[in-house]
């Protein structure tokens, strides 16, 4: 099978019940993706998380983007 890298990548909570290395494992992994210009988007409800990892926050109510 010949597969290509993928352009995006959709996660859920892809830190969830991790212990502190292995979560510090996975901020590597996606550090490198994004500089290899994958695009990440996930979802995440750890402030602290979004805070230092990620370039654009967006908070969603009832479905739909809150305001900023």
């Amino acid at each position: 099978m010949n597969m290509k890298r993928p352009r995006l990548l959709l996660l859920d909570e892809p830190t969830n019940a991790i212990d502190p290395d292995g979560r510090q494992s996975i901020y590597a992994l996606l550090r490198e993706l994004r500089a290899e210009g994958i695009t990440i988007l996930l979802t995440s409800h750890s402030a602290e998380e979004l805070n230092t990892l990620y370039d654009r926050v967006f908070v969603m109510r009832n479905g739909a983007l809150a305001p900023a």
